[in-house]
Order: C-alpha cells, then sequence, then structure tokens
C-alpha cells in the first residue's frame, strides 16, 4: 500500500521530463537533484535539530496552522525561495518553469518521510489523499507561477494569480486539519476533490475545439 506514496511523485517527475522537448530536457536535471538533495538537507536538520512528531490536537485551527506551516509554506517557500535567489543567471521565466521538478523532487523524499516515520497506522487518507492533494497543489502553483511573468503590468491578474496560488497551498493543510478531527468525510472530501479536479483540467485541459 505505500507503494503509490513512494512512486507518486517520482513518477510525475519522469513525465514532467518526457513532456518536454528533448533539447530542454537537459536544464531540469540538475534541478530535479537539487530538489532531491534539499530534502536530504532538510530532513538531516530536522532529526537533529527538532521533532517531526505532531500531535494532533482536536482543534481544526490549530491543526491547520501547524500542517500549513511545517508542511507547505515553509518548505516550499524556504526552498524554491533559496533556488530562486541562487539561480540568478537564468532567467525569470527559467526559474518559474523549474517550480514543479524542484518541488516534486523535494516532496518525493520529504513527504513519503514524515507519513510513514510519523503516523503509524498508515490509513487511507496519507497513502492516497494527501500525497495526490500535494501534487496537484504543485500543479496549480507551476501553472499559476509562470503566468505571473505576463500578468506583470495587469494588476487584477496579478492579484488573483497570488490569490489562487495562496488557496492552493491552503487546501491539503485545511483538508488534514479537518480530517484528523473525524469530522464528516464530506468536509473534508469535497476540498480533496476540488484540488485534485482543477489540477486535472489544468493537466488535461477540455479541447475546446471538440464537439
Amino acid at each position: 500500500m505505500n507503494v503509490f506514496l513512494l512512486t507518486l511523485f517520482p513518477l510525475s517527475l519522469i513525465i514532467f521530463y518526457f513532456k518536454k522537448e528533448q533539447n530542454n530536457r537537459a536544464y531540469f536535471l540538475p534541478v530535479i537533484f537539487s530538489g532531491v538533495a534539499a530534502a536530504a538537507l532538510f530532513l538531516a536538520y530536522k532529526l537533529l535539530f527538532s521533532s517531526v512528531y505532531y500531535i494532533p490536537r482536536a482543534n481544526v485551527l490549530t491543526n491547520f496552522v501547524y500542517y500549513f506551516f511545517s508542511q507547505a509554506f515553509i518548505p516550499v517557500g524556504v526552498i524554491y525561495g533559496l533556488f530562486f535567489l541562487f539561480a540568478r543567471k537564468d532567467s525569470v521565466e527559467d526559474r518559474f518553469s523549474f517550480f514543479f521538478p524542484l518541488a516534486a523532487s523535494f516532496y518525493a523524499v520529504f513527504l513519503p518521510y514524515l507519513i510513514l516515520e510519523t503516523q503509524k497506522p498508515y490509513p487511507g487518507f496519507l497513502l492516497f489523499v494527501k500525497p495526490l492533494m500535494f501534487l496537484a497543489m504543485f500543479i496549480i502553483l507551476h501553472a499559476w507561477l509562470n503566468k505571473i511573468p505576463a500578468a506583470v503590468n495587469n494588476v487584477s491578474q496579478l492579484v488573483l494569480s497570488i490569490a489562487v496560488m495562496l488557496v492552493a497551498l491552503c487546501i491539503p493543510a485545511i483538508t488534514e486539519a479537518i480530517w484528523v478531527v473525524d469530522l464528516p468525510p464530506v468536509c473534508w472530501i469535497i476540498p480533496a476533490v476540488l484540488i485534485c479536479g482543477y489540477a486535472a483540467f489544468i493537466v488535461f485541459p477540455k479541447d475546446s475545439g471538440s464537439n
């Protein structure tokens, strides 16, 4: 049952890599390796200096704050923010295009560790729903990040891009915060389906010219 969790992000990276033009693929390999290396360093730091185990509270807001900052906002913000700053030889557009391979390669290591080392037994939500939501979140963030260069002179479009990305960052955390306190399943199924459905729409857009 752990196979899905362990293979989802590596498979998504393989698909992402081979969807690129052959002459552009080499640019993404160092980014992928950087994500894996960053995850190893990040986990080494957590093992040495902090505990990754979290005992859920009976409060949705408290759980949301923990999941949002420790599993989404801080890892994504720090890792991608540092990469964005240090990769200054690349154009802004190129650095935006590197978001998905960097984030997916980081979470290919980080997310299985969080689940398999700190959560026992492993319920289906953690093995299937949570990884799918994080993958969906990265697909959405990648898509809207890459809209920003064209939206720089369009304030409304820029605000919309930032708002969509913030919502995407929040949904996995709020969904898990709801799930962990045993609220009715429909309360977490709806946001999980919405984020995964929207990501699927981005990956497989409806052909407007079809009948």
